[in-house]
């Protein structure tokens, strides 16, 4: 009886407590760094949608009917543009190719063209904003000392010219070899009425320019230089042109030539910023390049002031 009794309290017994599962494993928090890391690309995919999104073709067309114009035709015998190889040829693609489709006098029919038509360069859309510009950047002239003594007097004292180097930043401490000094003209009597006798420096602020990087040689030019704001029309705008042909303005201190003019396409509302530069390195190479920046004019800003843009 006893052993029964002993055995029904044993089946009394609650069962052992089974062990509690072990806790999930925490979850690992993001790193400070992979978080940057998508806030940034979330700020790329806004930002190209904001740049990129509203972009069409204009742009491309656009480019393609100025490369048309300004690199595609030829100023002598198989020699366009991007062919030109010494300063006389700088001359005769600016008189032959570049004054005559920025100015054009007449319609493809020959029918002399009047008023605001002239403003109009020759593929019939762009008009031009304000003057033609012609801006030249020279470097300080250096002294022969670093040359032996064999070569200094073959010089006869006639100075050297670096290579450029336009830190734009460093110009106030003199870090740059950029020259700053006002052109003369040699020969004052020779362009009476059309050229000044001198052609003063400006710096970035009075030309309102932006500094423009080559492709080719990788130097950068600052946004400054001596400026020469053409006509409105092409006789005198070419008289102007065969001045400084004449007073030798480019001479060994300049390494690069701009011409730059603006564009305004009304079909398409697109502002072009049309810039040529030929580089005269140091070596004596010509090195033509150029850059076509297109963009709609303002366009948000003339949204919200309803001004010829829809909300």
């Amino acid at each position: 009886q006893a052993a029964a009794e002993g055995e029904e309290e044993k089946d009394d017994e609650p069962p052992p407590a089974e062990e509690a599962p072990p806790p999930p494993p925490k979850r690992k928090r993001l790193s400070k760094e992979f978080r940057e890391f998508l806030f940034y690309l979330l700020f790329l995919a806004a930002f190209g949608a904001v740049v990129f999104g509203p972009r069409g073709a204009d742009p491309f067309f656009t480019r393609s009917a100025l490369d048309q114009q300004f690199l595609g035709n030829d100023y002598d015998k198989g020699i366009n543009y991007l062919g030109t190889a010494s300063v006389s040829q700088v001359w005769q693609w600016i008189d032959a190719i570049m004054l005559p489709n920025v100015y054009p006098t007449a319609w493809y029919n020959d029918e002399p063209r009047r008023g605001d038509a002239r403003r109009q360069i020759t593929d019939l859309h762009n008009f031009r904003l304000g003057a033609a510009r012609l801006r030249a950047l020279r470097v300080k002239p250096c002294t022969a000392e670093h040359l032996t003594s064999y070569f200094q007097p073959l010089l006869g004292g006639d100075r050297c010219y670096p290579r450029y180097v336009g830190e734009c930043a460093s110009m106030a401490s003199g870090e740059t070899t950029e020259d700053t000094a006002d052109w003369v003209n040699p020969h004052p009597g020779d362009t009476a009425g059309v050229l000044p006798a001198a052609i003063a420096y400006q710096d970035a602020t009075a030309t309102g320019e932006a500094p423009f990087f080559s492709p080719h040689t990788r130097i950068s030019y600052c946004a400054g230089g001596q400026v020469v704001d053409l006509p409105s029309d092409l006789a005198n705008a070419s008289a102007v042109a065969r001045a400084l042909w004449n007073s030798t303005w480019v001479d060994r201190s300049v390494r690069a030539l701009l011409f730059e003019v603006n564009l305004y396409n009304a079909n398409t509302d697109m502002v072009t910023v049309l810039r040529h530069c030929v580089e005269m390195t140091a070596e004596g190479a010509i090195v033509p390049s150029y850059s076509v920046h297109i963009a709609p004019l303002l366009r948000l800003t003339r949204a919200v002031e309803n001004d010829g843009v829809p909300m």
